[in-house]
């Protein structure tokens, strides 16, 4: 018996809507057709298919005058007791005409797709291959894939042979930090096209623990690829970030699929926004962002902490502050000088967008005994790093700079209350840190590409932030380029993290940057035509996890 429902709002009578079903997802039998001008809303479908082993495949279409919109299709596997959606939205079948509707199938998250012995590549702003069912051909089962094209549509259809089996990325559309000694939940998308599928941990979490939730996914997504969950909860006494892999396969033996997970675990010494009533510092690096999307950044940013404060009960301010400078590490300097150390952008565009501390300008003073600083700096070329990622961290930009080293030597002034450097001698801390109350420091970078200088400025960020070569079962930091070469242990035998065992000009030993009240954000990546989304659920869940530690829980910490 097959029973479901279907949005019916701002049908006419001029509209029908068929339900139809197939055992083979080819030839369909029409199960019910009804006029949509008097139906209810929503509509049930309830017929009967006598269907009870294989798979039973339900499409709904909506006519009108010979106009006909795209499927809304789901499959049911009676061997698995799996449902799948491959076309939508079910809900409303009417949502997307036929020039915007969602590709058909299962993403496969993926541009290149190999049958045997054969690869077929996508190139260019394409979206990815597409599974969408199996497909009988002269007595023989193939699986059907389909090329789609980001505004032309399907492409390519491909049949392997191959029966699909694959584990894909986790928590689409949002990153997951763990906070040190707390816990995150894994959704991991995957696709099996034959049998019950069944899960193993090929390898466990190194200073955690991983606890299977079972296989999820609801009938009123526009698309769900089924999700297997998974919640990891950091051990709460090695502070360095986890992996994970898991294998996946089916009752049949026709699938054996393995895939690692990263764990980025907040560091132990980052404090977030220390307390509720505290300020957030956004420096925005002008020499990174245009005005257009600096504005769009900004207004983001903005929407972002009103909705945190609302939702936590918070009271302090969010002080915006565009700089015409991308030494990052050097910006908490302003904090603590009101304003005398920024490089403030004088462009008007820019001035515009300001928001300063009213101390700054002459005005009452601001407390800061604790603060949270975000710095949106996309590259630090040839300040920190070299202008391309091929160039490592060799000349003509040898790390660590002496103008790293110069605000590194502040930055620890700044924590300790120390005289260091010239500027932590001018403040005369006396050994007392300006933020007694804590602080915590988000570096948030967007890359253009794996050619780009922000592919440096990741290199840079990551090796900064670990100060030592990374072990694999550690290796949790997500990036938005592949730089293992240069930092996993064991990828390059000739690989050496130059912060690790490095001084200062004063003779400070560099410390990893995680250790030093920092959170490195790195996996901002850039995806053609479409620039990083600031606006997005993401972006959001990015600043919340910085502000709280990690945790993206519900208000108040």
């Amino acid at each position: 018996m097959v029973d479901f429902d279907i949005s019916t709002g701002g049908m006419t009578a001029l509209d029908t809507i068929t339900a139809s079903y197939s055992t083979d997802g080819i030839t369909f039998t029409t199960a019910s057709s009804v006029s949509g001008g008097t139906i209810a809303n929503p509509y049930n479908f309830n017929f009967a298919t006598g269907v009870t082993t294989g798979k039973l495949y339900v499409r709904v279409q909506v006519e009108n005058g010979g106009n006909k919109s795209p499927y809304a299709e789901f499959i049911w596997d009676f061997a698995s007791s799996l449902f799948m959606r491959t076309a939508g939205p079910l809900t409303n079948v009417l949502a997307d005409v036929s020039s915007s509707a969602y590709p058909n199938g299962l993403s496969t998250q993926s541009q290149s797709l190999t049958c045997s012995t054969s690869t077929y590549q996508i190139t260019g702003s394409k979206i990815a291959w597409h599974y969408v069912r199996p497909y009988t051909i002269a007595g023989i089962q193939y699986y059907m894939y389909v090329e789609f094209g980001m505004t032309s549509g399907a492409l390519r259809v491909v049949f392997c042979c191959e029966v699909p089996g694959l584990l894909l990325t986790e928590n689409i559309g949002r990153q997951q930090y763990v906070e040190y000694g707390g816990t995150g939940v894994y959704d991991i998308r995957f696709i099996a096209a034959e049998g019950a599928p069944t899960f193993a941990l090929g390898s466990p979490p190194t200073v955690g623990t991983l606890v299977d939730d079972g296989t999820i996914g609801t009938i009123n997504e526009n698309r769900n690829p089924l999700i297997r969950r998974y919640t990891y909860t950091h051990g709460g006494a090695v502070d360095h970030s986890d992996t994970f892999s898991l294998v996946l396969s089916n009752s049949g033996g026709t699938i054996s699929e393995s895939r690692s997970y990263q764990v980025q675990v907040v560091p132990n010494s980052y404090d977030g926004l220390p307390e509720l009533t505290k300020n957030v510092y956004a420096f925005i690096d002008t020499t990174s962002y245009s005005v257009s999307r600096g504005t769009t950044l900004i207004n983001n940013i903005t929407a972002w902490h009103t909705a945190f404060n609302t939702a936590c009960s918070g009271s302090g301010n969010l002080y915006i502050i565009p700089v015409q400078d991308n030494k990052w590490l050097g910006y908490a300097k302003a904090i603590v000088d009101d304003g005398a150390s920024a490089t403030l952008d004088p462009a008007a565009a820019w001035v515009a967008l300001q928001a300063l501390p009213t101390s700054w300008t002459g005005g009452a003073a601001v407390p800061n005994t604790g603060v949270l600083m975000m710095a949106f700096s996309n590259e630090s070329a040839s300040d920190y790093h070299n202008t391309t990622l091929v160039a490592g961290f060799g000349a003509p930009v040898t790390q660590p700079t002496t103008a790293y080293m110069d605000n590194y030597d502040e930055w620890a002034d700044i924590l300790d209350g120390g005289a260091r450097s010239a500027w932590g001698i001018s403040q005369a801390f006396g050994g007392t840190s300006p933020f007694p109350d804590g602080v915590g420091a988000l570096y948030y970078p967007t890359t253009g590409g794996p050619a780009a200088a922000e592919a440096a400025a990741v290199l840079q960020g990551l090796a900064s932030y670990y100060a030592r070569m990374i072990e694999p079962y550690e290796y949790g930091v997500k990036t938005a380029v592949d730089v293992t070469a240069y930092l996993m242990n064991g990828v390059s035998a000739s690989a050496s993290n130059p912060y690790e065992g490095s001084k200062t000009t004063t003779s400070t030993p560099i410390e990893a940057l995680s250790s030093k009240k920092w959170l490195m954000m790195l996996d901002q990546g850039y995806t053609p035509p479409a620039d990083w989304d600031f606006a997005g659920t993401r972006f959001d869940e990015d600043l919340t996890a910085a502000a709280k530690g990690g945790s993206n829980a519900s208000c108040p910490p």
